[in-house]
């Protein structure tokens, strides 16, 4: 279905798996086992999250707008908007995906007490409308904000029953260190995998990109300094996940720099667009491994 593709419906799936990991798994044993009573029941939780998603939603629809032109160069059979769906009904989509967010985030924050919800939803949102109609087209700083916004599902969470974390560190000091690692290193991992992800499709998206005047890292510092930005963070991945595995985590965490290891063979030799895509479901195949983190 095309509203399916347009909301890219497997990523919205991994945000709400990722999501209920973070809260049903590493957050809510510990503070039933002491007691502790979270912001969010099972209800608000789920608010929560669909709020995330329509935020997520807004965000690929507005990105597919704007890059209407760049997508017939870079994938002219895996277009939906103009095709499936006309651009009129995918701009209403887009508004009613914000205002129904917004409406919700305004409950859920006077729901829970903390006005604060409702300046993340602005800044999630504005910052995805940013980047969609400027960031994107410039080298690197677009590449950064979606990989802050990754590891940002994690950190809002967080930041909502911050004060439940706060009464488990008083409490139990050891197990409150425990979650901080976990979501700490779920979040390095989401921000470097992300980062990785994203030069790569800008590599991939070269002939579109290039065609459209678009100053993104691949078309303004070339390929050879992109794949060696890429190589490098790559590398920088590895490194973190072995770290984790060596100080933080059970060793079988290793395992998940085996498929890095290989994008960044695959990397070295990559040259055409198509090299780029595979790389790319590589790099996507790699996050999705990261949510073994979680279940730790």
């Amino acid at each position: 279905m095309a509203l399916f593709r347009l909301i890219r419906l497997p990523n919205l799936f991994i945000v709400v798996i990722t999501l209920s990991l973070l809260y049903y798994r590493v957050m809510l044993p510990p503070f039933y086992r002491h007691q502790i009573t979270p912001l969010f029941d099972n209800l608000h939780f789920w608010i929560f999250t669909g709020i995330t998603l329509l935020i997520t939603a807004s965000g690929y629809v507005i990105n597919d707008l704007t890059d209407l032109r760049a997508d017939l160069y870079n994938k002219p059979g895996r277009i939906v908007v103009g095709k499936k769906i006309s651009i009129q009904t995918a701009y209403w989509l887009y508004f009613c995906f914000c205002l129904v967010g917004y409406t919700i985030s305004l409950y859920l924050a006077f729901y829970a007490g903390q006005v604060a919800l409702i300046n993340i939803y602005i800044l999630a949102v504005g910052g995805l409308y940013y980047y969609s109609t400027r960031l994107k087209k410039l080298p690197l700083l677009g590449n950064l904000l979606v990989a802050v916004y990754c590891a940002g599902v994690a950190g809002m969470l967080w930041f909502a029953e911050r004060e439940a974390y706060a009464f488990l560190y008083q409490r139990a000091p050891d197990e409150a260190f425990h979650i901080q690692m976990v979501l700490l290193t779920y979040m390095l991992f989401a921000f470097i995998s992300t980062l990785f992800r994203e030069i790569i499709k800008d590599l991939e998206d070269i002939p579109g990109d290039s065609a459209e005047k678009y100053r993104t890292m691949a078309v303004s510092w070339g390929l050879s300094t992109s794949k060696r930005i890429a190589i490098s963070v790559g590398v920088v991945l590895a490194v973190a996940i072995l770290a984790s595995a060596i100080w933080l985590l059970p060793g079988f965490i290793a395992l998940l720099a085996l498929p890095v290891f290989y994008a960044l063979y695959k990397l070295t030799g990559a040259q055409s667009s198509q090299d780029f895509a595979y790389i790319s479901q590589l790099a996507k195949a790699i996050m999705l491994g990261g949510l073994f983190i979680l279940l730790l």
